[in-house]
């Protein structure tokens, strides 16, 4: 699970696209309804566009840190 803090379209674009993030953090404070809506339906719409190799670097050690933490 990747949560990404979405209060702009550029913040949405960039979690949803690049990390692929697939949960959504909205600040009630900073938003309002419609902006969150908006926001929301950008981030349904945007889809990964890939990892970049700095990423997916870290990604497969955090994977490998789970795996080595799991339970048989």
């Amino acid at each position: 699970m990747r949560a990404g803090l979405t209060c702009s379209r550029f913040a949405v674009e960039i979690s949803r696209g690049n990390n692929e993030a697939n949960v959504m953090v909205l600040g009630s404070k900073v938003l309002g309804d419609d902006q969150a809506l908006a926001l929301a339906e950008l981030c349904l719409e945007t889809r990964f566009r890939g990892r970049v190799a700095r990423r997916r670097r870290g990604d497969d050690q955090r994977t490998r840190m789970e795996l080595e933490a799991a339970p048989e």
